[in-house]
C-alpha cells in the first residue's frame, strides 16, 4: 500500500513526504532500555497495548518464552505481592473479628461486613482509575476522557492500543502503574463479584442457624447409626451450606480411624502414644539413612571387609607402610616395637 503526500506517525516519529510505503521494516527504530522495560511490563501483566512489539523473528521467538516465562513466574510473584498488600488494606478495614464476635455477633453484622468489603473494593478501582486517568492527561496533554479510558483499559488488561504514549515520562510511569494496579483491580472486581454469592450464601447461613430443624434433616446427619454427634452435626450444617463436601470429609475420616486402633472413635492415651513411638522410629530410620549417605563412598570401599583382593591405604603405600589386604593387615618390619 502506498500513501501519497502522506505524514506518517510510528514509534513516536512522524515521517512526512510522498509515496511513502506502509512498511514496519523501512521505519523501524532501535528499542531503548526503556523501550525495553515498558515492552516486558506490558507484556508479562498481559495488557499488551501493541504499541510495541518485536518485528524480528528474534524478537518473537524470544517473545514466546519470554511470555511463558512471565505469566508462570513472574506474574505469580506480582499477584502475591498484591494479594498481600490487597488483604492488609481489607483487613484494616473491617477490623480483627475473635471468636467471641463471631459467636455474639448481631446477624446483621455478617452482612455489614460483606457490604463494607464490596465498598472498600469499588473504592479502590475508582482510585485506580482517576489517579491514573488524571496521571495521563497531564503527561500526554490529553483531555480527562481520554486519560480515564486509557487508565480503565490498561487496568482491566483490555489493551485496545487506541491511543499511543509519546512521551518516555508517561512510559516510566506506566511500569510503575501497570505492575500496581492490574492485579489489585483484577482482586477488587473478583472481590465484588464474590460479595454477590457470599450475600447469597449469609442469607442461607442465617436461615439455618435460626430456622426450625426438622427429624428429617437431623437424622441424616446420623452417618453411624448411634445418634448424631457434635462432628456430624457440624460437618452436617457445613454441608447443606455448600462448604464442605462428602469428598473432602472422607480422606480425613479414613485417615482417623488408621490412627484409632481400638476403635473407640476418640485418640486416646494409647493411641496417642503408638502414634509418638511410630514417629520417634521413622525419625530414627531417617537419621540413619542420612548418615549412610553422607560416608564417602572410597572410604567404604577401602575399608570394606567384603571388598576382597589386596586394597593399599589411600592409595598407593609408600614403602614400610601398612597394607590392607582382606581383612589382614600386614606390618613391615620398620613399624615393629622394639
Amino acid at each position: 500500500m502506498v500513501f501519497n503526500n502522506a505524514t506518517i506517525t510510528y514509534n513516536n516519529v512522524t515521517y512526512t513526504g510522498v509515496n511513502l510505503v506502509e512498511n514496519v521494516e523501512a521505519c523501524t527504530q532501535e528499542w531503548t532500555f526503556l523501550d525495553g522495560v515498558y515492552y516486558a511490563t506490558i507484556t508479562v501483566t498481559t495488557v499488551g497495548y501493541g504499541d510495541l512489539a518485536p518485528s524480528t523473528e528474534a524478537g518473537r521467538i524470544f517473545g514466546f518464552f519470554y511470555i511463558l516465562y512471565g505469566l508462570a513466574v513472574v506474574f505469580t510473584i506480582i499477584n502475591e505481592v498484591a494479594v498481600t498488600v490487597y488483604a492488609a488494606l481489607e483487613s484494616s478495614a473491617t477490623g480483627h473479628v475473635t471468636l467471641d464476635d463471631i459467636l455474639n455477633a448481631d446477624p446483621k453484622d455478617a452482612y455489614r461486613k460483606i457490604y463494607k468489603r464490596m465498598a472498600m473494593s469499588a473504592v479502590i478501582i475508582v482510585f485506580l482509575v482517576w489517579i491514573g486517568g488524571i496521571s495521563y492527561m497531564v503527561l500526554e496533554e490529553w483531555t480527562l476522557l481520554e486519560g480515564v479510558w486509557w487508565a480503565f483499559a490498561t487496568t482491566s488488561t483490555v489493551g485496545y492500543g487506541d491511543l499511543s504514549l509519546t512521551h518516555d515520562d508517561s512510559k516510566v510511569f506506566s511500569i510503575v502503574y501497570v505492575l500496581g494496579s492490574v492485579v489489585i483491580m483484577a482482586t477488587s472486581l473478583s472481590t465484588l463479584g464474590s460479595g454477590l454469592a457470599d450475600l447469597k450464601q449469609e442469607q442461607r447461613r442465617q436461615e439455618l442457624l435460626h430456622a426450625n430443624l426438622n427429624i428429617e434433616m437431623i437424622t441424616k446427619m446420623d452417618l453411624d447409626g448411634d445418634g448424631v454427634d457434635r462432628f456430624e452435626f457440624v460437618t452436617g450444617m457445613l454441608k447443606l451450606l455448600d462448604q464442605l463436601t462428602e469428598e473432602q470429609i472422607a480422606p480425613w475420616s479414613k485417615r482417623f480411624n488408621e490412627l484409632d486402633e481400638d476403635g473407640s472413635g476418640l485418640l486416646d492415651h494409647d493411641d496417642l502414644e503408638r502414634l509418638g513411638r511410630e514417629m520417634e522410629a521413622l525419625q530414627e530410620e531417617a537419621d540413619a539413612a542420612k548418615s549412610h549417605a553422607h560416608t564417602p563412598k572410597n572410604f567404604m570401599e577401602k575399608f570394606s571387609p567384603t571388598s576382597g583382593g589386596k586394597k593399599k591405604f589411600f592409595g598407593k603405600a609408600p614403602q614400610g607402610h601398612d597394607e590392607y589386604q582382606g581383612q589382614e593387615m600386614k606390618r613391615s618390619p620398620s613399624w615393629t616395637r622394639s
